[in-house]
C-alpha cells in the first residue's frame, strides 16, 4: 500500500474521538449464573450508566436493568462487587440510593434495603437461610471515616432487608465466601494504615448451634502478607491467592478446616494476585471438581493455564491463537471460562474459552469500531534501567497508519503515560484511546514503574517511602531512553496521567524540563490537602507511599507536593478535573492552573460538571481528549489543516 508522508502528530485518523467515547463500553463485573453469563457495562452514551446484561446459552442478550437504575457500588469510593447471581438470582446495587435491589426479568427491580446514609458491595447469597451476606459501610455517624462492616441482610418477605452484624471492629472487610454446606463463612480483613494487597488476612467461621457466625480464626495473610480471592471448592476445600513467598500465588487448605495446613497449589515466580481496588475481582476460576483456570503476570507477560488441582500441574494456554493481550473478570463453571479480555488487534470484549475444545467465542465487544489492522499499533514489551540501575518495564507503541508514515528526518513526538494507582500496572492490549494518538502519528510509552504491580512483592514495595521520586526518575529515564534509541525525539516529549499518574505527571514538570508539556487528569497535586480530605480506604496509603509519620509529614509533604513547587514548572499544562471528585477535589487542580498561570505558564484548566474521579459521559471524554490533542499540537507547533477546539482557563469564581 502507498503511503503519503506527512508530519508525525498530522496524520488523519479513522478513530476519532466520537469513536473513542461514545462506543466504548465500560465492562465491570462478570459471574456465571443457571446456563447464562452476566455482566455489567457501563454505556458512555447513557451518561455512564451501568447496566447489567444477561446472555442466554444461545447467546441472546438481555439488560436486566431498567434505565432509571444503574447498577454501581461506591464502597471505598471505587466500588466494584456491584452485583451477584445465584442461579436465576439477580442483585444488585443501585447506583442513586446505594441500596441493594433484586433484578427481575421485565419488572421493576425489588427493593431489599432501605438504608440512608448507608452502602453496600460484595454480595453472597445464602441459599440455606435466604439471606445475603454482604460488605457494608455506614457514613451515618459522626465519624469522619466511616464503619464498615461485614452483615447478613435477610431476603424472607416477614424480615426483608433486616441486617444482622456478622463481623466488626476491623477497618475493612472483602469477599465474603460461603462454604458448599452453608456451615462456614470465609472472608478477607485488614486495618489501617494498610491496603488490601498489603495486609489482607483470610479468615474462616463456623456457623454455631444458633445458626450464627461467631468470631473465627486467621488462617492467612497479614504481617506484610496478603490474601485474595478466596473461593470454595465443592469438596469443601478452600483456595486463595497468597503472597507468603513474594508472589501471589494459589494455596488451597484441604478441607477448609481451621488449624490446618494451607499448601501451594502453584509455586512460581508469578503473580497471580491483583491489586484489591475494587471488590469482586478475580484471577482464576474453578473447572468441575478437579481443575481450575487462571491467569498470572511472569516479567510483565500475560499467561494463562489450567491447574490440575490433584496433581497441582499448570498446562499452559497459548493465549496468542486468540490475539489475547489481557484477562480481567476471569470466572469458570464446568465446561467454560469467560473473561474480560483484550486484545492485540480488536477492542476488549467479554469472551467464553471453552476448555475441552479451546473454541473462543465473543459475547459482547466494548466497541463496534473497526480498524484497518495496518493502523493498530501493537505494544511491545520495554525494559530499561533506572536511575539506580534497577530494571523497570514499559509498554512502547510505535505510530501507525495505513495510508500515512513520517518524515525521514523526523522522529514522532511520544506521550509518556503514568498509570493511576500507582499500586497498579499499565494495560495490556488495544486501547482506542492510545490508538487515537499512534493513528494520528504520537509514540505512545506506558511506563510500568517502581512500585507497579505484577513484579512481585519487592518490585511494588520498593516505592515505598519514595512516591513523587522513583516513579518520576522512572519516567524520565524511560523517555530519554527511548529517545536516544531513536524512539521518540528527545524534544517533543509529552507526559500525560490520572489520578496518582497525574502527580507523577505534575513531579516530574517539577523536576526536569526533558517534557514539552503536560497533561494531568484529575491529578493530586497537594499532598497535605489529601491528607485531610481522603477517603478511609487510602487513609493509611499516602503515609506508606510517602514514608511519613505526623510529625514528618509537613517537611516531606513540603518537599514533594508540586502546589509548593509549583515555581519550578516551565513546561505548559493542561488540566482536567471532575466537579463532583471526592478523591482528588477540584480545588487541587484548580490551585495548581492558578499557581502556574500566575507565574506565567501556559495553562488550560478544563472541568467537568457531574463527574467524578474519572469520567463517564460520552459527550466529557470526547471534549477532553480533543482539547488534550489541540494543547499538544499547538504546545509542538504542529500545523494541522482541521478546526481544533478553542482552549481557556475556567472562571473558577463563576464555576
Amino acid at each position: 500500500m502507498t503511503h503519503t508522508t506527512a508530519p508525525f502528530g498530522t496524520w488523519p485518523s479513522p478513530i476519532t474521538p466520537a469513536s473513542v467515547a461514545g462506543n466504548s463500553r465500560r465492562f465491570g463485573g462478570l459471574q456465571i449464573g443457571h446456563e447464562a453469563v452476566y455482566w455489567t457495562e457501563g454505556r458512555p452514551e447513557e451518561a455512564g450508566r451501568s447496566v447489567i446484561v444477561k446472555c442466554d446459552g444461545n447467546g441472546r442478550k438481555t439488560d436486566l436493568l431498567p434505565p432509571e437504575f444503574s447498577a454501581r457500588s461506591r464502597v471505598h469510593e471505587y466500588g466494584g462487587g456491584e452485583f451477584s447471581v445465584c442461579n436465576d438470582r439477580v442483585f444488585f446495587i443501585n447506583d442513586h440510593d446505594q441500596d441493594i435491589y433484586e433484578a427481575i426479568d421485565g419488572c421493576v427491580p425489588q427493593r431489599i434495603t432501605n438504608r440512608c446514609d448507608w452502602r453496600f458491595s460484595d454480595m453472597c447469597y445464602d441459599q440455606h437461610r435466604n439471606q445475603l451476606f454482604a460488605i457494608a459501610e455506614r457514613h451515618d455517624t459522626d465519624d469522619r471515616l466511616p464503619i464498615n462492616l461485614l452483615i447478613s441482610i435477610a431476603l424472607d418477605q416477614s424480615c426483608l432487608g433486616t441486617i444482622a452484624i456478622v463481623a466488626g471492629g476491623c477497618d475493612f472487610y472483602a469477599s465474603p465466601r460461603l462454604s458448599p454446606c452453608g456451615k462456614q463463612l470465609a472472608y478477607l480483613c485488614w486495618g489501617l494504615p494498610h491496603m488490601p494487597w498489603e495486609a489482607a488476612e483470610l479468615w474462616l467461621t463456623k456457623s454455631d448451634a444458633q445458626d450464627h457466625f461467631p468470631s473465627g480464626e486467621k488462617i492467612a495473610g497479614g504481617g506484610g502478607e496478603c490474601v485474595f480471592q478466596p473461593q470454595w471448592h465443592s469438596d469443601g476445600s478452600l483456595i486463595f491467592i497468597w503472597n507468603k513467598s513474594g508472589w501471589g500465588n494459589l494455596y488451597i487448605l484441604p478441607s477448609g478446616c481451621c488449624g490446618g495446613e494451607s499448601v501451594p497449589l502453584v509455586n512460581s515466580p508469578a503473580e497471580f494476585g491483583q491489586p484489591q481496588w475494587v471488590f469482586g475481582m478475580t484471577s482464576y476460576g474453578l473447572v468441575g471438581d478437579d481443575r481450575l483456570i487462571a491467569r498470572c503476570f511472569k516479567d510483565g507477560a500475560l499467561h494463562l493455564g489450567v491447574v490440575d488441582i490433584q496433581t497441582r500441574k499448570m498446562t499452559p494456554i497459548d493465549i496468542a491463537l486468540h490475539d489475547v493481550a489481557g484477562i480481567e473478570a476471569l470466572v469458570a463453571d464446568d465446561t467454560c471460562a469467560c473473561m474480560i479480555a483484550s486484545f492485540h488487534h480488536r477492542p476488549p470484549a467479554v469472551c467464553r474459552l471453552d476448555i475441552a475444545s479451546g473454541e473462543f467465542s465473543i459475547l459482547q465487544t466494548s466497541s463496534d469500531v473497526s480498524v484497518a489492522e495496518e493502523t493498530i499499533s501493537v505494544g511491545a514489551p520495554v525494559t530499561f534501567l533506572s536511575t539506580d540501575g534497577e530494571k523497570c518495564y514499559g509498554i512502547y507503541y510505535p505510530p501507525a497508519n495505513e495510508h500515512y508514515r513520517g518524515e525521514e528526518d523526523e522522529l514522532p513526538p511520544m506521550i509518556v503515560s503514568a498509570h493511576g494507582g500507582p499500586t497498579a500496572m499499565a494495560d495490556r492490549g488495544l486501547k482506542l484511546k492510545i490508538q487515537y494518538w499512534t493513528s494520528r502519528g504520537f509514540a505512545f510509552f506506558d511506563v510500568d514503574y517502581t512500585g507497579s504491580f505484577g513484579y512481585g512483592a519487592d518490585y511494588r514495595r520498593a516505592l515505598d517511602g519514595h512516591w513523587g521520586v522513583r516513579d518520576v526518575e522512572d519516567v524520565i529515564a524511560g523517555a530519554c531512553g527511548l529517545a536516544a534509541a531513536g524512539k521518540a525525539d528527545a524534544k517533543r516529549l509529552l507526559i500525560s496521567g490520572s489520578s496518582a499518574g497525574g502527580y507523577t505527571v505534575l513531579s516530574a514538570l517539577v523536576n526536569s524540563d526533558v517534557f514539552a508539556a503536560g497533561a494531568a487528569y484529575y491529578g493530586i497535586s497537594d499532598m497535605s490537602k489529601l491528607q485531610e480530605t481522603t477517603h478511609k480506604f487510602e487513609y493509611g496509603y499516602i503515609d506508606t507511599l510517602m514514608g511519613t509519620t505526623p510529625d514528618t509529614r509537613p517537611k516531606i509533604f513540603a518537599t514533594r507536593s508540586p502546589i509548593c513547587n509549583a515555581d519550578k514548572i516551565t513546561s505548559p499544562v493542561i488540566f482536567f478535573q471532575g466537579a463532583d471528585d471526592r478523591v482528588v477535589p477540584r480545588e487541587q487542580s484548580r490551585a495548581m492552573a492558578e499557581s502556574l498561570d500566575r507565574n506565567g505558564v501556559p495553562v488550560v484548566y478544563v472541568e467537568f460538571a457531574g463527574e467524578g474521579h474519572g469520567f463517564r459521559n460520552a459527550q466529557n471524554i470526547e471534549a477532553a481528549l480533543e482539547s488534550e490533542y489541540a494543547f499538544y499540537v499547538r504546545i509542538l507547533g504542529i500545523a494541522v489543516s482541521h478546526k481544533l477546539p478553542d482552549l481557556k482557563i475556567l472562571n473558577f469564581g463563576g464555576a
